[in-house]
């Protein structure tokens, strides 16, 4: 009888749960997050990377003063790439592998095209500074949601957790400017201004990733994590859930 009564409880339970029925259980949605938050940071880091190349290679940053129009191409690249993924969301193609590996590159090289442009035109380091510190908050995430699951990740507390990683580092990243630079304008101005960028990513993806896992419509698995992360970068270009 106590059985019976637990086994109704756990069935009440999955019928009211606000996630879609492959990711009921908190240990399934939190490997799901896990994975999804690596691939992320691995993106960050990629885009990162590159806009160094743009900002301290003297040569490609030259070209990019010289030519301003490449940012709009960049800018076009971008969205283009967002758009074409967009409209084949639902292909077969575009959600097994290795579709959906060559969207996510492809994606993360227009991301990064951008973010050198923009960090070679303004000549400033906020979006290196940006992209590192949200790919410190998905490296936290993940480590947040691998080592536990006690306490659920849900959108209200990851936007919490979010929001706290990133004031955490601002501090830090403000400290080692004024110690490094001074108390001078434009560095710290830099920092502040890549930090709040860092904030409104990270705020975005990880709604991302949690809307997507509410989502009834976007046929997500639990073993589909590079979708997973390709419906958060969408979500970050048109600023809305569409997967």
């Amino acid at each position: 009888m106590a059985a019976d009564q637990s086994d109704d409880n756990v069935v009440a339970e999955a019928v009211v749960s606000p996630y879609a029925p492959p990711f009921a259980e908190i240990s399934t949605r939190h490997a799901f997050i896990c994975k999804v938050s690596l691939i992320l940071m691995s993106t960050c880091l990629i885009a990162a990377c590159i806009s160094c190349i743009f900002l301290f290679v003297h040569p490609v940053k030259d070209v990019v003063h010289r030519y301003w129009w490449l940012t709009l191409i960049a800018m076009a690249v971008y969205l283009g790439s967002m758009t074409v993924i967009y409209c084949l969301r639902s292909t077969a193609a575009r959600r097994r592998c290795p579709g959906n590996l060559v969207a996510l590159v492809l994606v993360t090289l227009a991301e990064s095209l951008l973010g050198g442009t923009l960090t070679s035109s303004l000549d400033t380091p906020g979006v290196i500074i940006a992209f590192a510190i949200t790919a410190a908050v998905c490296s936290a995430v993940s480590v947040f949601t691998y080592i536990q699951v006690r306490v659920d990740f849900t959108l209200r507390n990851g936007l919490r957790f979010a929001s706290a990683v990133c004031l955490l580092l601002f501090g830090l990243a403000l400290l080692v400017v004024c110690i490094v630079y001074g108390f001078h304008y434009r560095p710290m101005l830099d920092c502040i201004l890549g930090c709040v960028g860092a904030l409104l990513l990270s705020l975005v993806r990880v709604s991302g990733m949690l809307m997507a896992l509410r989502s009834r419509s976007s046929q997500l698995t639990a073993d589909q994590y590079i979708n997973g992360a390709l419906a958060v970068q969408v979500d970050l270009a048109f600023c809305c859930n569409v997967d």
